[in-house]
């Protein structure tokens, strides 16, 4: 459910990944910024919580069992009421291929698992929720 949160009130961010350390590196990252994270350890469990929490924004690994990134993304694009949602797709795999098939699924960013990229997620879920 994409919608604004109050001035009092984090936004909320669902991430997404089936590592225990990248899923928590990311958590910690995004809470320092003063985001409210909410965990899922694969797309089914993120989907399920996506239908019970309000969330602004989802940041997924692109490869999870149960329901991988691109396929949660999928999900989120069908859903009326989530289609809004911004989705930020995440992958250790740097392709060409691997960029074009989560942006053609729907996501609003790709990003590397790399310090770099990582280092930068909040500064630019910050400029995506800027525009939504």
């Amino acid at each position: 459910m994409a919608t604004a949160a109050p001035e009092n009130d984090p936004v909320r961010i669902l991430v997404a990944d089936d590592s225990l350390v990248m899923r928590t590196l990311v958590e910690l990252m995004l809470v320092k910024a003063g985001f409210r994270v909410f965990t899922a350890v694969n797309g089914q469990e993120a989907w399920e919580l996506l239908q019970k929490v309000p969330i602004h924004l989802v940041v997924a690994d692109i490869c999870m069992p149960h329901l991988n990134g691109l396929e949660l993304t999928r999900l989120i694009r069908a859903d009326e009421r989530l289609r809004p949602l911004p989705v930020v797709l995440m992958s250790a795999i740097d392709t060409d291929e691997e960029r074009q098939q989560g942006l053609s699924c729907g996501a609003s960013a790709f990003v590397m698992k790399e310090r770099q990229d990582l280092a930068a997620l909040p500064t630019r879920i910050g400029a995506i929720l800027a525009f939504t």
